[in-house]
């Protein structure tokens, strides 16, 4: 008696309610680096980007701390961004708050 994988998953396995999409639940994980890759790839680019395609150079060991110091430069200014965004988000929210519990 062997089993066979079933495409749909069990009724009972999850619960979708109140708007929410299966495709939420089935979906795949991201990779957790793959924004970096994108980062590290277009300065790459930009370093031997008047080199011609056959030829790839290898990089130099300052070219590759300064390629590893823009990426972090990068990705610590868009973090610095988005708690940024959230913070204000949190303020702007205790504020209307705040000011509907004084008028009520």
């Amino acid at each position: 008696m062997t089993r066979e994988r079933r495409n749909k998953p069990m009724a009972a396995s999850a619960y979708i309610g109140a708007g929410n999409k299966f495709s939420v639940i089935t979906r795949k994980a991201r990779p957790p680096f793959e924004r970096i890759k994108t980062i590290y790839g277009e300065e790459h680019s930009k370093l031997i980007k008047n080199k011609p395609e056959n030829h790839q150079p290898q990089l130099t060991k300052i070219q590759r701390a300064d390629l590893k110091k823009k990426v972090e430069d990068i990705v610590r200014s868009e973090t610095r961004v988005r708690i940024l965004t959230v913070c204000l988000s949190i303020l702007i929210t205790l504020v209307i708050f705040g000011i509907v519990y004084y008028l009520l």
